[in-house]
């Protein structure tokens, strides 16, 4: 009887899946294994529709986090640009610091040497005038000396005359 239940039940079934009434065993258990074979090509097909499902998923996923990472690299890319321009404007203010520190110290230099030149003549200029004064004290000394001595050797010439009248002629 299980058989025969069997056979009534899967008759049923394949009624439902569209067999003639009249369908002998054989040809039920033929349709059967057709339709085991439609139903595992079926299941293999989800299956593969279902994997192929999930491979989409997870590129889409990856495809999203390759998304992500490349705005992530592309800010980074441009904070790193930005840093850049701000280290190059940087570079160049202290260039130019560097080059006015050197003007500077240029201009300094030659303030310093105008300086040292000016110091030696000035000192020359004083040497000089001191010379000059010196020489100058010197003939005034000189000349007051001459007076001095053409005083005192009027004197002496007085005196010798006075004396000599004074003395008895030979």
């Amino acid at each position: 009887m299980p058989r025969r239940t069997e056979y009534e039940a899967l008759r049923r079934v394949l009624a439902g899946a569209g067999a003639p009434p009249e369908a002998s065993a054989a040809e039920l258990r033929q349709l059967d294994e057709e339709y085991q074979k439609q139903r595992n090509a079926l299941v293999v097909t989800q299956d593969a529709a279902w994997s192929a499902e999930q491979e989409a998923a997870y590129a889409a996923a990856q495809i999203a986090r390759l998304k992500t990472g490349a705005a992530e690299a592309s800010r980074q890319a441009e904070e790193v640009h930005q840093e850049l321009q701000r280290l190059a404007e940087l570079g160049e203010e202290e260039r130019r610091e560097r080059q006015r520190a050197l003007r500077e110290r240029e201009v300094a230099d030659a303030a310093e040497e105008e300086t040292a030149i000016g110091q030696r003549q000035l000192q020359f200029v004083v040497a000089l005038a001191v010379s000059f004064l010196s020489s100058s004290m010197q003939q005034e000394e000189l000349r007051l000396g001459r007076r001095h001595l053409e005083g005192l050797r009027s004197r002496l010439e007085s005196t010798l005359f006075a004396s000599a009248d004074q003395w008895p002629a030979h």
